[in-house]
């Protein structure tokens, strides 16, 4: 009787265990959509990738179009993160591909147009870049979502930007300021400001008219308000973007400072911002959109080990980084044309510096 209990036992786990088990060769698509779960349930890079991939190969065999949809999105996500940006837009692209099929994928639509167009402005296609935010912002209106439509504006400003049309891209920026500010989304509205004060401080660079010193005063209350706003906002972001606009007001500062040297208070507000700039955490990158770094920048930042300057930077100023007793390395980019007198003066940690061809 015993054995006879032991026997069925056993037959009933034998039985009993294949349901539980992982899918067999036998079922690909099952077993695809098991990579697709362990996928989606990592936070590793490399992890994501690699079941992602395997996913992806049983979906295009067998043409299972949601499979390819999970697949290339986690792909183009995992290139993006990676840098990595012409195989992201791949990803990205057949992804849209597949759920453009399907009116009922709508917002997946337009947040991958909006992905595409961030890989599309990192590889420097503009006009791509373009098209796919002016694209996501028609999908983004007929969802009715304010803050995604901010965003798709406040990009496309950015390629008018890029080409040096300040007008349009000033445009842009004011239209999603109404939006950010009808919405009351305090991060967005911390970001409009912010780029309306770049593409004035831009501006000014460019054209250097006998308004200059209204066009930096009004250039810096935008930063300020930018500022300001950053406080209340919720966006994981808000830190870096006080981060960058505290960096450029002091900028704003030193520009104020030099075309009116009798005003002690803007040489004051400068390091002020400065100061306030170096002891936010342990981030130090200066933000793209820089141009320039003016007289005595960075004068005695003890806190700063290495810089690497954006490559839209084209001068560096006199004692710009001078007495920075703890600065090791630094990179310049190629289009530094000017480095002024001293600019790296008793940088006595100093190890390396990369000087491009042609700087006077």
């Amino acid at each position: 009787m015993k054995l006879y209990v032991i026997s069925f036992l056993l037959l009933s786990l034998i039985v009993l265990a294949p349901s539980r088990a992982l899918p067999q060769d036998g079922d690909e698509l099952e077993r695809a959509r098991q990579y697709v779960v362990i996928a989606n349930a990592s936070n590793n890079l490399d992890t994501i990738k690699q079941f992602s991939l395997k996913a992806y190969d049983i979906a295009i065999n067998k043409g299972d179009r949601q499979l390819i949809i999970d697949c290339a999105n986690n792909l183009g996500y995992v290139y993006a993160n990676k840098r990595i940006y012409d195989s992201a837009i791949i990803y990205y692209k057949r992804h849209y591909i597949s759920v453009s099929e399907d009116t009922l994928h709508k917002k997946d639509m337009a947040r991958t147009l909006g992905n595409l167009g961030i890989c599309y402005k990192n590889t420097g296609k503009y006009i791509d870049m373009w098209n796919c935010f002016r694209q996501s912002k028609t999908l983004f209106e007929q969802l009715h979502d304010t803050a995604k439509i901010c965003w798709a504006t406040i990009e496309m400003g950015k390629t008018y930007e890029h080409f040096g049309i300040y007008q349009q891209a000033r445009e842009y920026y004011d239209n999603a300021l109404a939006i950010a500010k009808a919405s009351h989304s305090a991060d967005n509205i911390a970001k409009c400001h912010f780029e309306i004060g770049n593409i004035i401080l831009n501006e000014y660079i460019d054209i250097k008219s006998d308004s200059t010193p209204d066009k930096i005063r009004q250039a810096r209350d935008y930063f300020l308000q930018s500022i300001g706003d950053c406080y209340y906002s919720a966006d994981i972001y808000a830190d870096t973007l006080r981060h960058k606009a505290m960096l450029t007001l002091s900028q704003c500062y030193m520009t104020l400072f030099k075309l009116a040297p009798q005003h002690s208070e803007y040489i004051d507000s400068c390091r002020y911002y400065l100061h306030r700039f170096n002891v936010m955490g342990p981030n130090k990158s200066l933000p793209d959109s820089l141009t320039a770094i003016g007289d005595s920048a960075f004068i005695a930042c003890d806190e700063l080990t290495s810089v690497k300057i954006p490559e839209g930077v084209k001068e560096i100023g006199e004692s710009a980084f001078a007495g920075c007793e703890s600065l090791e390395s630094i990179v310049i980019p190629k289009g530094v044309v000017v480095i002024g007198a001293e600019a790296f003066g008793e940088c006595s940690a100093l190890k390396s510096v990369e000087i491009p061809e042609g700087v006077t």
